[in-house]
């Protein structure tokens, strides 16, 4: 993820996360909160040219840069798959992203 904008406020981001696995792996938000908010804490406030990249390692976990920078890896392939559906679930960002990433 490339940031284009200083309006991405850890707040915000947070409440974002929040609600895209809320919305998209509703069942599973219980038995993952632990590990969203330890995903959450990576994150402080985004600035313009900030880089994310998120790392899927099956049967290891996601792992999470900031600028090139390792933040760390959340364990097991239960947040590595409920993390894709933010953007490929029910209720993505937006139809247009995931329509987008999915090369339609």
């Amino acid at each position: 993820m490339h940031f284009k904008t200083n309006k991405a406020t850890k707040k915000k981001m947070d409440s974002a996360w929040q609600e895209g696995f809320e919305g998209n792996a509703p069942a599973q938000v219980e038995a993952l909160q632990q590990k969203i908010d330890t995903f959450k804490g990576f994150f402080g406030n985004m600035r313009k040219g900030d880089v994310v990249e998120l790392t899927i390692l099956p049967g290891e976990g996601t792992k999470i840069s900031l600028n090139g920078q390792e933040k760390g890896t959340i364990t097991g392939d239960d947040f590595s798959r409920a993390l894709l559906k933010l953007w490929f679930g029910p209720k993505p960002p937006s139809e247009k992203l995931k329509a987008g990433l999915l090369g339609k």
